[in-house]
């Protein structure tokens, strides 16, 4: 499998960011990594390595930040998401997701379909921005389609290309707000 280098330093400093902010979360709470690693459903073995990795699927931090009752937030600086009446949006801000891990895909789809509509309002092509991103045009058809195994490192290159910046953060989930 080829890696591709991130695009920006920062990039890598945000996923570091990240995996220390979610360390301190569980070491503040005295969570051991065994007790983590059975509230995330892996073994510890697994979640240690987790701990220490730097690329993920956007799918395993949202679940690892849920661990800890926080949600990871997904937020593209440097780019404006055009009002062009795409189908698919409007068919996403009418979806009510009845589970965390629902609400959790259904931010994941809502970003990437962000930068789609970014990408086409710039005029660029799968192609052009495959070209930026240093990978394919199908490697970048394939994500805009069916993101739900993308990588943190993936998204952070994809919006990097457009001219932005993918901002991620942990929000806390309050017991009684909806999920």
């Amino acid at each position: 499998m080829r890696v591709i280098p991130d695009l920006h330093p920062d990039d890598t400093r945000n996923r570091d960011h990240i995996a220390t902010w979610l360390r301190r979360i569980r070491e503040g709470r005295h969570i051991s990594q065994p007790q983590a690693a059975d509230r995330y459903g892996c073994t510890e073995f697994a979640f240690s390595h987790m701990e220490l990795r730097r690329s993920w699927h956007v799918t395993t931090v949202q679940h690892w930040a849920r661990v800890y009752d926080y949600r990871l937030q997904l937020t593209p600086l440097g780019l404006t998401v055009p009002d062009d009446g795409d189908p698919l949006a409007a068919m996403y801000e009418h979806t009510s997701p009845a589970t965390a891990e629902a609400e959790d895909r259904l931010d994941l789809r809502i970003y990437v379909n962000n930068l789609a509509r970014i990408r086409r309002a710039a005029g660029l092509t799968l192609a052009a921005l495959g070209e930026r991103m240093g990978c394919t045009e199908p490697a970048v058809h394939r994500r805009e389609a069916n993101p739900d195994r993308v990588l943190v490192s993936t998204l952070q290159r994809h919006t990097r290309a457009l001219g932005g910046v993918l901002d991620l953060s942990l929000v806390p989930v309050f017991e009684g707000a909806a999920v």
